[in-house]
């Protein structure tokens, strides 16, 4: 089986149209190139092959990568690298806590004088006090050198990898994850100084319950807008999901919130959140519509746009996805285009990626489907970043086989017009054998992209991996 990580970059020319969707044409073969350069981190004495990369980031320092390591103790270390520009390891540490059972790693920001690395620590029980898992953030200087560790007062859900840490503005660090009060899950800020002090934590009940999702920090005040779920009861006594948008101050008061909601009223997620160069707030999102055999689509994917200070201005659904869909990848322009993604899943059990693209103040929406072509059949959507000449870069990955299609991976790029014809591609693997690749985390870097995740070497384990991609010098 071969699958491929998929990083394209897609040109859109603006127009406008009568429809309100419109579907770009097939794709034409390309032409073949590869990434810019490739590193795979090498395991060290006391480390198994068994690494994979969750976040990435840089500074005018370097490039930091972060992820999760096993060792030969049969634990999990949070595992951090520092690249030059090129690809050369400058750094790396590993860091276990206290208890030395299991701690992860899933993100990552820097500034010129360091990093915040922010994971989850597994605690075991102890003095009455039953296992939990609690949120660890962890500072080092741009040289490697250890500064502090911080964990939260509060345990932590750990369903999920959503937890995320991101400047202020100030040299600290905004901290967002899911808190556990009694049982229940509740969105949870911490705010940090770069001495390692907490300025404040403080949970967020919404609903019944409530998860986070993801942030943006808009350091020019110092302020932050998040989005989730919020679990609420309803007029006729059901319980569903609604989306959940927060604007939090520098002391960390909520200073608005929005529950987002579906045409069903069903269950709904926010997954994504963006500001634009307006101060206008895009969250992108799942919606429920209702069940096919009821005369629903299904879930789609929408996208709510709000004003700075919380004034809903529109919601706009993807009304040609679902019925199954993950919504993934959220990106604008300076023209205020927008752009967002999703991975529907296929009756015959295949996925596909699909893009919508919306043009400012206008309901024109152009939707795009992967193309494939033999041996390929499947993909999977992770990130989209929107360039102010309306090309975007897509990350994901493909595959040539409906089974296992998940680990068998190579790299992929390609360029694609506003005809929907797809202009070149890069197919690139680390191994002939079973290659296992695929991407969790990417970022803007130059005039290009820097993609990190998990890729085998074909020796039975696997390496955190990190590809450049500098379309001006393929």
């Amino acid at each position: 089986a071969i699958s491929i990580i998929l990083v394209m970059v897609i040109s859109f020319s603006i127009w406008h149209s009568k429809k309100s969707h419109a579907k770009m044409p097939a794709t034409t073969p390309a032409q073949i190139f590869h990434p810019r350069w490739t590193y795979l981190y090498q395991p060290i004495p006391g480390e198994k092959l068994n690494a994979e990369g969750y976040s990435i980031a840089y500074s005018n320092n370097g490039i930091y990568v972060t992820g999760i390591i096993e060792t030969e103790k049969d634990d999990v270390d949070f595992l951090i690298v520092k690249l030059d520009k090129k690809g050369n390891q400058e750094w790396h540490h590993r860091y276990p806590s206290r208890e030395h059972d299991c701690d992860r790693s899933f993100s990552i920001c820097a500034d010129d004088k360091g990093i915040y690395v922010l994971g989850e620590t597994s605690v075991p029980a102890h003095n009455k006090t039953p296992e939990e898992w609690h949120m660890t953030l962890v500072r080092y200087d741009e040289y490697g050198q250890f500064n502090w560790a911080a964990r939260s007062p509060l345990p932590v859900s750990n369903d999920s990898q959503h937890m995320q840490v991101a400047l202020d503005g100030k040299n600290g660090c905004f901290v967002g994850c899911t808190a556990l009060i009694k049982g229940k899950k509740s969105v949870y800020v911490l705010h940090y100084n770069q001495s390692g002090k907490k300025l404040w934590d403080k949970p967020y009940k919404e609903g019944n319950e409530s998860k986070f999702t993801r942030m943006v920090a808009y350091p020019r005040d110092h302020t932050l807008f998040l989005c989730g779920t919020s679990l609420n009861s309803k007029n006729d006594g059901t319980i569903n999901e609604d989306g959940l948008v927060m604007r939090i101050e520098n002391d960390g008061n909520k200073q608005w919130r929005y529950h987002t909601d579906g045409p069903a009223h069903g269950n709904d997620e926010s997954c994504n959140i963006i500001l634009d160069n307006a101060q206008n707030v895009y969250v992108s999102g799942e919606f429920d519509t209702g069940s096919p055999a009821d005369g629903g689509n299904g879930t789609q994917i929408g996208l709510n746009k709000f004003s700075y200070t919380g004034t809903h201005l529109w919601q706009k659904l993807a009304k040609d996805t679902g019925p199954k869909i993950q919504q993934y990848g959220l990106s604008c322009n300076d023209s205020g285009d927008v752009m967002m993604g999703g991975t529907e899943s296929l009756p015959d059990g295949r996925k596909n990626i699909v893009l919508c693209w919306y043009l400012q103040n206008s309901d024109i929406t152009r939707t795009w489907r992967y193309p494939f072509s033999k041996p390929y059949h499947s993909a999977d959507l992770r990130s989209i970043f929107l360039s102010r000449d309306s090309s975007a870069v897509i990350i994901g990955q493909i595959t040539s086989t409906m089974f296992d299609f998940w680990w068998d991976s190579s790299l992929l790029g390609a360029r694609i017009n506003s005809q929907g014809e797809i202009l070149d591609q890069s197919i690139y693997t680390f191994s002939k054998s079973h290659p296992r690749n695929y991407p969790t985390d990417a970022c803007r870097y130059g005039s290009g992209y820097l993609v990190t995740g998990q890729a085998s070497p074909g020796k039975g384990g696997n390496n955190l991996m990190v590809s450049y991609y500098d379309w001006d010098n393929t």
